[in-house]
């Protein structure tokens, strides 16, 4: 047979199979989250107890499931969702310092990867928490970073305000879609910013260890160990007096029955534009959401370093 007919041929079955391949479109795979399910689930510990929270716009029923890291008995804790409004499923009695992993199971058989989150441990030891902020636009790169903050595995991480652009369904939706695999992947804890408007929405759908301010969580704390982490909104005028207000260091005494390390940060987010951002192992690079992480190991409680970054000022004593 003549070489160039052979080839002739070969060419046309390939032409054929990339057309018919391209009129079938990729294959499509199963999505990892329900569709309905519009945001979450995240975490948040909060006193003694950690809270699940999610929301989905139908009405749904379901169980959560979770178990320690290495166990094969989940416990199960039941709910019915209403649409459009945050679930929150707090779970109690877990002790501290354990890894704990979760999955949420609907009535149609549908459900959620497996989440992940470790519970406050009672003493010091070394761990990793992740900083970031301003997310407010650009929602695919807001994921390709907290994809990537995701394989971290740390404790938890601290969102340092502008979540969104404006507090409206569109925008939160976008938040928590690109956001997912890190929201679920550790413990969550955002502080309230300037873009965020003080809107209800904002209170509704975090669960924080508060202590004060509108609805008790405009401004909060909580211990890691004997390190004392505390989220101002320093849009309120009264944190002048303070010196843990915008730009400014210092914060305070050490409480008296938990000596140890303090952080304090207020809101003062990172843009999503700067060219120029210094992150963990040389990321992100320009032109993404900034991102910093800290692994912590031994500090002397009498210090107090001044913490001035992108993402806000504070100080660590």
């Amino acid at each position: 047979m003549d070489k160039k007919l052979v080839l002739f041929v070969i060419l046309l079955l390939v032409g054929v199979w990339v057309v018919v391949e391209f009129l079938q479109g990729p294959t499509p795979t199963p999505p990892e989250f329900p569709a309905f399910l519009v945001r979450g689930p995240w975490a948040a510990a909060r006193h003694e107890e950690v809270v699940i929270s999610f929301q989905v716009d139908t009405p749904q029923e379901g169980t959560l499931l979770y178990w320690p890291e290495g166990s094969d008995e989940p416990v199960e804790v039941s709910f019915s969702a209403e649409a459009g409004q945050p679930v929150h499923l707090a779970l109690e009695g877990l002790p501290p310092g354990r890894e704990y992993r979760y999955q949420l199971v609907f009535s149609d058989g549908l459900k959620t990867p497996s989440g992940r989150f470790v519970t406050p441990p009672a003493e010091f030891t070394p761990f990793t928490f992740l900083v970031y902020g301003d997310t407010r636009t650009f929602p695919e790169r807001h994921r390709l970073v907290t994809d990537r903050m995701a394989a971290e595995e740390a404790a938890f991480v601290i969102h340092t305000g502008d979540l969104v652009n404006s507090p409206i369904n569109r925008d939160w939706d976008a938040f928590f879609s690109s956001g997912r695999r890190l929201f679920s992947s550790t413990l969550f804890y955002p502080v309230i910013g300037n873009h965020e408007r003080n809107s209800l929405t904002y209170y509704r759908l975090f669960e924080l260890p508060g202590a004060g301010g509108k609805q008790g969580e405009q401004w909060w704390a909580f211990y890691w160990g004997d390190v004392l982490f505390v989220g101002l909104d320093s849009n309120t005028h009264i944190w002048a007096w303070t010196g843990c207000g915008r730009r400014r260091t210092g914060c305070g005494r050490p409480s008296p029955n938990r000596p140890g390390l303090r952080l304090c940060s207020s809101t003062t987010p990172c843009s999503a534009l700067t060219p120029t951002m210094v992150g963990t192992k040389g990321w992100p690079r320009s032109g993404t959401p900034c991102s910093w992480s800290w692994e912590w190991r031994r500090f002397s409680p009498a210090t107090c370093t001044p913490m001035s970054t992108w993402c806000g000022t504070g100080c660590i004593t």
